[in-house]
């Protein structure tokens, strides 16, 4: 007699339960400067969750923090790539291309600094887990007369 019970009650119960969601994971980009070496401060950056170019990607958008560090949390499902793109007012990017998400999570990623393709700047980088390091440049006066 009680075992009915208990089953009428699951039954009754199941589908108020919750099962925990998938927690979301946190990806930081740091923006450094080739010339200083230093992070940029106070830079709006988007992260992109997918290619954008076909037919659009959402994104996130924050601003970088005193160190340079915009941090931003992707819920699942996670995209398979990911696109930073930053401020074009104050800096110009030397770092661009798609990163794989699953890289990003685990190891981490320094973009290519195409600014210094020879690497005359010794900036050397190691990313966390998580972390996507991009290397820009500030805008020169010729390059805002343009």
């Amino acid at each position: 007699m009680t075992r009915p019970f208990f089953v009428a009650l699951f039954i009754t119960l199941a589908p108020f339960v919750r099962t925990p969601a998938a927690p979301s994971k946190v990806v930081s980009v740091r923006l450094i400067d080739i010339a200083s070496g230093r992070g940029v401060r106070n830079v709006r950056v988007w992260l992109y969750l997918g290619d954008p170019r076909p037919h659009g990607a959402p994104y996130l958008e924050e601003r970088t923090g005193e160190y340079g560090t915009a941090v931003f949390h992707l819920n699942p499902p996670l995209p398979d790539q990911l696109l930073v793109y930053d401020e074009v007012d104050r800096i110009r990017s030397c770092s661009h291309g798609l990163l794989r998400t699953k890289l990003v999570i685990h190891n981490g990623v320094v973009a290519d600094n195409v600014c210094d393709p020879k690497g005359k700047r010794n900036i050397r980088l190691e990313a966390k887990p998580g972390e996507i390091i991009v290397f820009v440049r500030r805008l020169r006066w010729w390059d805002l007369q343009n």
